[in-house]
């Protein structure tokens, strides 16, 4: 991907640039979602590809703590059939959706969306060997259970992207095989469950 101020030749679309402008409505075929405010758009006046600024941005391979053994490439949806989309992002556990673009690893089976670039395993339980991510889920379409209590999760917890495990946080001070406290890297603290 190649950047000037204002204008790019992206991957996703390389038969035209793409021009830095204010959109309003439009929908993005990076993530799918509305673009209200910059974007970049396809300079041809007769071709309707826009995507938000911060996806057109996106880089195109990554090295991710979540996944650090393997470079993650940002892929384009190729099918609604493609077995890359029958499983769930390895960052915050949810689907994957068929008409979006996500991050794939070519060596294994590591996927994620990439709204999930900012999620980092900074999170030590004393029970478990990996850092886990805290995560949130708000899409109630997708069920998830806590590994201690067997309980729905719903909203914020933590999660293991490499056992594919998730924790209520509270669920540390009522079960005795978990710990009772976590301890947060970046916030450099240890905090009772």
């Amino acid at each position: 991907m190649e950047f000037n101020q204002e204008f790019i030749q992206h991957f996703a679309h390389k038969q035209h640039i793409l021009k830095l402008l204010m959109c309003c409505g439009q929908c993005c075929k990076i993530c799918n979602e509305r673009i209200d405010g910059p974007g970049y758009a396809c300079a041809s006046p007769s071709c309707t590809f826009y995507l938000h600024k911060s996806c057109g941005e996106l880089q195109r391979e990554i090295q991710h703590p979540l996944h650090p053994a393997h470079l993650l490439i940002l892929e384009e949806p190729l099918s609604d059939r493609d077995s890359f989309y029958d499983s769930p992002c390895n960052g915050c556990g949810l689907g994957l959706d068929h008409r979006v673009f996500a991050y794939r690893c070519q060596d294994c089976c590591f996927r994620l969306h990439p709204s999930c670039l900012y999620l980092r395993p900074n999170v030590k339980y004393e029970g478990h060997e990996h850092p886990l991510t805290v995560v949130e889920v708000i899409d109630s379409r997708f069920l998830n259970e806590c590994q201690a209590c067997s309980y729905h999760i719903d909203g914020i917890h933590v999660r293991c992207a490499q056992c594919k495990i998730r924790f209520h946080v509270q669920c540390g001070s009522q079960r005795p095989n978990l710990p009772q406290a976590i301890v947060n890297k970046h916030l450099l603290g240890k905090y009772a469950l």
